[in-house]
Formats: C-alpha cells, sequence, structure tokens
C-alpha cells in the first residue's frame, strides 16, 4: 500500500502538477528522480508542495533545511515518499543518499527550486520544470477551481505494484537513446527519466480504484502517450543550463529596441555617443561587458504598461515589418494577426507581450551576461548592437519534443 493523490483525471491536471505525480509515484517502485522547480514564484511553489505533501501524507515527507536533516534522511528512506529540499547546498547530496541506498523497492523523489543547480553533479536523473507565463496561469487556474478543496488532504491508501515492466515497443526506444554522437549524457538523463515517468504512469493506472492491481505491471502506449505529451511541454528540460524561454524574449526585445533606438547606421546617436562605441569597439574588451542597454531599460522594456514599451510599439507600427519584429518580442496569448495589428492601439498590442520583474532581469539576464553567454555584436561596421545567447538557451523546444506518438510507435513496430 502507498499513499497517493487519486490518479483520475490526472491528463486534466496542469503538466507541472502531473509530472510532479507521475515522479512520486515512480519513486515508489524504486524509480527516484529529482525535479527542480526552476524559477516559480514562491507562492505558487508553496502551493504546488502543499498539494504534493498532502497527498502522500506528511509522515512521508521530509524537509531538508539543515545537514542534521541528511542522517534522518538516510534513517528513514524506506518510510519516505517525499523528500523537499529547501537549502540549494544540499540538493546533490540529498539525492546522492537516495541514489546510493540499497532500497530497490521505494525510494523518495526530491523536490527543490534553484536557478544554479548543474545536473552533471547529480547522480540521478533531474527533471527541470521552466516556469512560464502559461504554467503560473494553468496552475493558478487550477487551483481556483479547487477552491476550499486545496486545504483538505486529497491522497487516500493505493493498492500498488511491486515492480514495473515495459512494452517491449517501449523498452526497443528507450534502448535507442541517445541518438546523437556526442550527446550521450543527455541521452543517459533523458532515457532515465523517460523510464522513471513511465513507470510512474504505469503505477497511477494501475492503482485506480476498484480494479485489481498486477504485481507486476507493465507500461503500456497509454502510459507512454501520456507521459509524451507533458514532456513535450515547453516547460521540460533536461540540461544542466536549462533552456529559459524568458531569456530569449528578453535578448529579442532588447535587439528590437537598440534597432529601433539607434536604427542602422545609427542616425539617433549624438557624436559624443559614436565616439564612445568607436573607442568600446578599440578598447572595451568582451563585449558583453558593455552597457548598451542598462537593467533600468530592460526592465521598463519588461513592463508592458511602461511609456518605453508603448512608445516603442507605436514606432513599430509606423514600421513596414514592424509586425515582424514585434512578434520576436515575446508574445503570449493568441497570434496576432495582420488586422490586428493595424486596428488595435500600441497599449493593446503591448499587453500581448510576456512581462517581467526587475527580479528576473538580475536572475536571467544579469545572471548569464556575467556568466559571459550573452555577448553582443554588430551585423555591420556602423549597425545597431545585437545581443546573443547561446542555442542551447534560446532554443525553447523541448528535448523530448522528438518522441515518436503512440500510434507512431506501433505502427513502426508493426511494420518491422
Amino acid at each position: 500500500m502507498a499513499r497517493l493523490n487519486d490518479p483520475t483525471g490526472l491528463s486534466e491536471r496542469p503538466r507541472a502538477v502531473v509530472l510532479g505525480e507521475l515522479a512520486i509515484a515512480a519513486g515508489v517502485v524504486g524509480q527516484s528522480l529529482a525535479v527542480n522547480f526552476r524559477g516559480f514564484p514562491a507562492m505558487v511553489q508553496c502551493e504546488l508542495w502543499r498539494y504534493f505533501t498532502s497527498g502522500v501524507g506528511p509522515g512521508q515527507v521530509l524537509h531538508v533545511r539543515q545537514r542534521k536533516d541528511m542522517k534522518t534522511l538516510e534513517e528513514s528512506l524506506d518510510g519516505l515518499q517525499l523528500a523537499l529540499v529547501h537549502n540549494k547546498r544540499l540538493c546533490g547530496e540529498t539525492s546522492w543518499a537516495i541514489q546510493m541506498s540499497d532500497s530497490s523497492q521505494s525510494r523518495p523523489v526530491v523536490f527543490f527550486s534553484t536557478a544554479e543547480y548543474e545536473v552533471e553533479d547529480d547522480p540521478g536523473p533531474v527533471l527541470s520544470l521552466v516556469c512560464t507565463e502559461y504554467a503560473i496561469a494553468s496552475v493558478v487556474d487550477w487551483l481556483a477551481a479547487r477552491g476550499s478543496t486545496a486545504d483538505d488532504a486529497c491522497g487516500r491508501e493505493l493498492q500498488v505494484p511491486t515492480t514495473v515492466q515495459y512494452d517491449p515497443r517501449i523498452e526497443a526506444l528507450i534502448a535507442r537513446m541517445p541518438v546523437q554522437p556526442g550527446a550521450h549524457f543527455a541521452g543517459l538523463q533523458q532515457s532515465r527519466i523517460l523510464r522513471a515517468l513511465l513507470a510512474g504512469a504505469c503505477v497511477l493506472r494501475s492503482s485506480w480504484p476498484d480494479q485489481e492491481v498486477p504485481a507486476a505491471a507493465v507500461a503500456n502506449l497509454d502510459d507512454y502517450e501520456l507521459v509524451r505529451n507533458v514532456l513535450c511541454s515547453l516547460t521540460t528540460d533536461t540540461s544542466s543550463t536549462a533552456r529559459d524561454p524568458l531569456v530569449a524574449d528578453m535578448i529579442n526585445r532588447a535587439n528590437v529596441y537598440l534597432s529601433a533606438r539607434f536604427g542602422h547606421g545609427q542616425n539617433n546617436l549624438t557624436k559624443a555617443e559614436l565616439e564612445r562605441l568607436d573607442y568600446l569597439d578599440k578598447y572595451g574588451g568582451n563585449p558583453a561587458r558593455r552597457e548598451l542597454i542598462t537593467r533600468r531599460e530592460l526592465a521598463d522594456l519588461g513592463n508592458v504598461r511602461s511609456a518605453t514599451v508603448i512608445g516603442l510599439v507605436e514606432q513599430l507600427q509606423r514600421s513596414r515589418r514592424g509586425r515582424h519584429s514585434f512578434l520576436r518580442m515575446g508574445t503570449i496569448g493568441a497570434s496576432v494577426s495582420d488586422r490586428v495589428w493595424r486596428q488595435a492601439s500600441a497599449r493593446e498590442l503591448a499587453r500581448r507581450l510576456r512581462p517581467w520583474s526587475v527580479k528576473q532581469v538580475r536572475g536571467h539576464f544579469d545572471r548569464l551576461r556575467q556568466e559571459g553567454l550573452v555577448t553582443a555584436e554588430r551585423d555591420t561596421a556602423n549597425g545597431p548592437w545585437r545581443y546573443e545567447v547561446p542555442d542551447e538557451l534560446s532554443d525553447a523546444s523541448s528535448p523530448f519534443s522528438e518522441l515518436p506518438t503512440a500510434h507512431e510507435l506501433a505502427a513502426d513496430n508493426s511494420a518491422a
């Protein structure tokens, strides 16, 4: 018996909730992994973690805040389902203790939240849930719909299988990872994550009320399709420097701003500003350190009600390719059609852009610029400056996006 949240209606919950529940269920059959709730606001993260802890019950949860909690963890591994790490310096040590344990039946899953954790330093699979506006909105809407039940214990004692096996077609797919030369560690991470979450999906499906639970359950193609749909979300990642959609939006909006402000040829610059840029070209050293855009300007660009953003949108509306530039600035919601672009006011269009805060500027853009991952260059000798980041950061697609659908997987095997 294990205490888990009611598995019925799982696919209708927000993706962050589904991934957390799949991870907890995977630990029941010894497939422990770590989940990094990266960048979630503290209030949203707290509500999510309260939901998970109420599901498994207080006696199954350990809060790791100090080093002395590590001794408690090692002494009570068999009776835990969830370890919540509040001290980022103890994330790796917590995972080492769990992964090195002798228990093969049940291991707790690890939840933590930090933007600085190196996946390569963790002995187990690590899945990062990258916070996006969609992720926050879906969780907030779901919490509001639950209403007062959010404070109730929602878990129940369920009969669960002892072990999980895998459909041969799924096993063959996992065996083919990694599929790219030189990506062996990434492939190992992804295969371990996929294996664990499939085990969790199988446990939850097999534990539905009013059905006989087999001792050895088999993860089938329905389990695979559930996991694949969630993993293909833009909110999941497995790299040590997680893909960051917010950074990509900051970079793109800053580039549009610099282009609109200085223009090709920089006709709007004063003679003193041109001389300063020429001096920086010759003696400025690393272009990543140049204050091409100030923190205040970048913060204003994140405030979609600011005069900076509204003025920028007005300028783009007067430009021939203004809509193309606007769509690069990080929009949310429905796409902006030509008709909407022509008829809507700049203030209405600005509300279609993703917002960000001063704290997010420090935690995302500034941190990466200090690490040398944000660089600046010009397309031409007198053209406007343009920021760039590595493709790994700007590519917001999920590393699991190329997984075949269950239908494709079944068809490939039947053809073979």
